[in-house]
């Protein structure tokens, strides 16, 4: 980003296992903003939330989102993807002013292998460059 933005809504995503979800942002002082959170995480009641006061986010910080699932009643296999029977952990932001040119779009995957937890995946500028 080239100059300080206001985030004015937000949806946090996910599917049916999905029960807690937070985007916290990480201040380039290191500090945290965890204002973004759904504690009680439910599908059918999610749209976007104002967010009152707008947040400020400057040049360098960075969103992360975490995303809580429970599948103990589940006896197969669940991926990550974009059908409505995968799982998804997703942040939408509403923001102003327009910043032309300097906006991304990350996408990561976590893979459990023989206990052993991995993170592959990567961040582009956004195709129509807003």
């Amino acid at each position: 980003m080239t100059h300080p933005v206001y985030i004015t809504h937000n949806m946090l995503h996910g599917h049916f296992l999905l029960r807690k979800i937070v985007a916290e942002v990480k201040r380039t002082d290191n500090t945290t903003d965890r204002s973004m959170i759904r504690e009680k995480f439910d599908l059918s009641k999610h749209s976007f939330t104002p967010n009152t006061p707008y947040l400020k986010l400057n040049p360098g910080d960075e969103i992360n989102t975490e995303c809580y699932f429970n599948s103990l009643d589940y006896d197969h296999t669940v991926s990550g993807g974009y059908k409505a029977s995968d799982e998804m952990c997703l942040t939408y932001l509403g923001y102003y002013p327009r910043n032309e040119g300097s906006m991304y779009f990350c996408l990561h995957d976590k893979v459990v292998k023989d206990a052993k937890v991995t993170y592959s995946g990567s961040c582009k500028k956004h195709p129509r460059g807003v």
